[in-house]
């Protein structure tokens, strides 16, 4: 028995399907992807001193190649890969443009929780986070790991 989708989800496809057959669909192509990251945060810079550029590059070229095709991903795949993508291409403009932080300010040792997914890494997470003096990241600090480069806190 297959288990109907929700119906957000069928509304989704469905206008993603018109999008592409109308060809105003977002393109999955690393240089779409990339002329909408520098779009979106003025900046053009990609790589850093530290920076492999030719990684770099293949690594998007063949991301982009395997789930790029129309019928490799439903209009909701699309969507999520597309954000998903423009998001992280963003960061990477940003963190190359930021100054590189100085190891020297941090002021105790910093713990690193590392796990597969459901091996009790979000458990401990937790738990370590509820220990005195100690500070968990906020998900939006993962998901967004360089401030903004404009807004009152700059």
């Amino acid at each position: 028995m297959s288990r109907r989708s929700p119906l957000a989800a069928r509304l989704i496809n469905r206008a993603s399907r018109a999008a592409q057959a109308m060809g105003v669909a977002p393109p999955i192509t690393p240089s779409a992807l990339r002329t909408q990251a520098e779009r979106a945060t003025g900046l053009q810079r990609w790589h850093g001193p530290q920076d492999d550029a030719d990684t770099f590059e293949a690594g998007l070229e063949v991301l982009c190649g395997a789930v790029g095709a129309p019928s490799t991903l439903n209009g909701l795949g699309r969507l999520a890969l597309h954000m998903h993508l423009f998001r992280a291409l963003s960061t990477r403009l940003r963190r190359v443009a930021a100054p590189a932080p100085s190891v020297a300010s941090l002021t105790g040792p910093v713990l690193v929780v590392v796990g597969l997914p459901r091996s009790g890494t979000t458990l401990l997470h937790r738990l370590l986070a509820r220990a005195p003096g100690t500070r968990a990241l906020a998900l939006w600090e993962v998901q967004h790991p360089i401030p903004p480069m404009r807004g009152p806190d700059r």
